[in-house]
C-alpha cells in the first residue's frame, strides 16, 4: 500500500515539476497513528526556495484532490531533502560519489554495522567507502538500513 501510494504520486506528479524544471529527489508515504504523512522531496540545481516549496506543495495538493486515489486522511508535506539529505536508492548514492556519508547496516560487517567516511564508489550491488583512517569498506546496498549525507564536500 505505502509503495502504490509513493510511485502513483510520483507517476501523476511527474509532468508538473518538469514544467518547473525541479526534479523528484525522493517520496514517502508514513503512517502516523490513524493518519498519514506523504512526504515529497523536491530539488533543483541551486537548491529550492521555501517559495519552491509552497508553490509546488500547492500545485500538487491540487492535482492530488483530483486524483483522489489515497483512502486515508493524511498531510501533504513539500521540501527539499536538506544538506544532509537521505540516500535511499542506488541513484541517490551514485549522484553523491565523492561526497561524506555515515551508513547504517542491519548486519554488521567487519564487526561494525556504523561507517562513515568518503564515498568513493557504487558499483553493481556495492557502495565503497573511505574512511578518515583511509580504510576501506564494500557495503552491499541489501543491507544498508539508513544512510544520509555528512554534509556536502
Amino acid at each position: 500500500m505505502q509503495y502504490d501510494i509513493e510511485e502513483k504520486t510520483r507517476e501523476i506528479i511527474k509532468p508538473l515539476v518538469k514544467i518547473r524544471k525541479i526534479s523528484i529527489y525522493d517520496i514517502l508515504f508514513l503512517k502516523r497513528g490513524r493518519y498519514g504523512v506523504l512526504r515529497i522531496y523536491i530539488d533543483k540545481p541551486g537548491g529550492v526556495t521555501v517559495g519552491d516549496c509552497a508553490r509546488i506543495s500547492r500545485e500538487i495538493s491540487m492535482v492530488l484532490s483530483v486524483e483522489d486515489f489515497i483512502d486515508e486522511p493524511y498531510t501533504l508535506e513539500v521540501s527539499s531533502p536538506g544538506i544532509n539529505r537521505m540516500l535511499r536508492t542506488k541513484e541517490h548514492f551514485v549522484q553523491n560519489v565523492g561526497n561524506d556519508i555515515t551508513v547504517h547496516t542491519e548486519e554488521p560487517i567487519g564487526g561494525q554495522r556504523n561507517f562513515s567516511g568518503h564515498l568513493e564508489d557504487v558499483d553493481e550491488g556495492d557502495i565503497i567507502i573511505r574512511s578518515k583512517d583511509k580504510v576501506v569498506y564494500r557495503i552491499p546496498l541489501t543491507v544498508i538500513r539508513k544512510a544520509h549525507l555528512a554534509g556536502i564536500v
